[in-house]
């Protein structure tokens, strides 16, 4: 019902779909341990947030980006992302990211709620089955 009152901005479906399809861009140039395609992903995600956030939208809002806390918000954790990036650009992929399960190696109550949360996201564990 809210679907057909467009409740839902157009905008958040497709930076939604944006991100989703990031992910698994990223998980599969991960699984090809290709650090020339992961160089051109972090610099086009580089080119293309910084211009979203600091030119596109505060010309659309009319508002500079001081005044919208979300984006700085964002801009915060994407600068976190770019950082953990070019540390694996820097360092390279680790020996051991095929068919590894970090999350069954060992056995206490932490890890099993990490495991649980993990199963209970949708489509987490079938997407890393299809992409492994």
């Amino acid at each position: 019902d809210s679907i057909r009152r467009m409740v839902l901005p157009g905008e958040y479906v497709y930076v939604t779909l944006a991100h989703f399809l990031q992910i698994v861009i990223e998980r599969v140039i991960c699984l090809r341990r290709s650090l020339r395609w992961k160089v051109a992903m972090h610099y086009s995600d580089l080119i293309v947030n910084v211009y979203l956030i600091f030119i596109h939208i505060p010309s659309l809002a009319r508002q500079p980006v001081r005044r919208h806390p979300y984006l700085v918000l964002w801009f915060l954790f994407k600068c976190i992302y770019w950082y953990f990036s070019a540390k694996q650009i820097r360092y390279g992929y680790p020996p051991l990211t095929r068919g590894l399960m970090f999350l069954m190696k060992t056995d206490n109550f932490f890890v099993s709620i990490l495991y649980i949360i993990y199963r209970a996201i949708p489509f987490a564990f079938e997407l890393k089955t299809l992409l492994d």
